[in-house]
């Protein structure tokens, strides 16, 4: 993605309709997710979402770069270990609960 998008502005705007759709299909999933309470009223769904978009296309890259599977689970582990951050914490205080 970040090769091509300096070099064709309508792959560029493509591009940011669907990383737009993907953080906006995470939003409400977030938003949702505070409904129902499994996930925390404290958070900020707009600059999770982002987030979460911005780490996995991270991830991609850093692994596509280093040619490395196990990186890559390495890295989706720590966006996974995130996103359960962002459920209910368990009556001890910190910890997520399962």
């Amino acid at each position: 993605m970040q090769e091509m998008s300096p070099l064709d502005e309508a792959f560029k705007a493509r591009l940011t309709l669907i990383l737009k759709a993907w953080q906006m299909a995470i939003h409400n999933a977030l938003v949702t997710g505070q409904r129902q309470r499994q996930i925390r009223a404290d958070v900020d769904c707009e600059a999770a979402a982002l987030f979460i978009v911005s780490a996995w296309e991270g991830c991609w890259g850093v692994a596509k770069n280093m040619q490395s599977v196990k990186t890559f689970r390495l890295c989706i582990t720590q966006l996974q270990d995130y996103v359960l951050s962002l459920g209910p914490r368990s009556r001890s205080g910190n910890k997520p609960t399962r």
